[in-house]
């Protein structure tokens, strides 16, 4: 019973902590990252190379939601929490929208390979 008290107690401590708020996962080539950090190797390479641009260009979403993700996700103003907030408020259909406009470009979405 104690057991299950503190698992419980830390799951509810890491989600009031932001740890359980998160974007989706974008991959390619063995490579992951959770859109919106630029922590990884993926995600400075798609602020580097351009491509986070041409996706975004590419999603038929509104244009702020475009420049606010490309602004926080890219620039010296990076903010994993803004990009989060962004795509909080995104309608369901938008962000399949924005999904699959990197399906499009040949990143696998939600999916590791075990």
């Amino acid at each position: 019973m104690k057991n299950v008290f503190i698992v419980l107690l830390s799951g509810i401590l890491l989600a009031l902590a932001g740890c359980g708020s998160t974007t989706f996962l974008v991959g390619k080539d063995g490579y992951y990252t959770f859109f919106g950090r630029k922590n990884t190797d993926l995600g400075k390479a798609l602020c580097t190379t351009g491509e986070l641009r041409t996706i975004l260009d590419d999603a038929q979403i509104p244009g702020i939601a475009k420049d606010g993700f490309f602004r926080y996700s890219c620039t010296p103003e990076y903010s994993r929490d803004m990009v989060l907030s962004i795509y909080t408020f995104m309608t369901p259909d938008e962000k399949k929208e924005l999904m699959r406009a990197f399906a499009r470009r040949g990143y696998e979405v939600n999916l590791v390979h075990c």
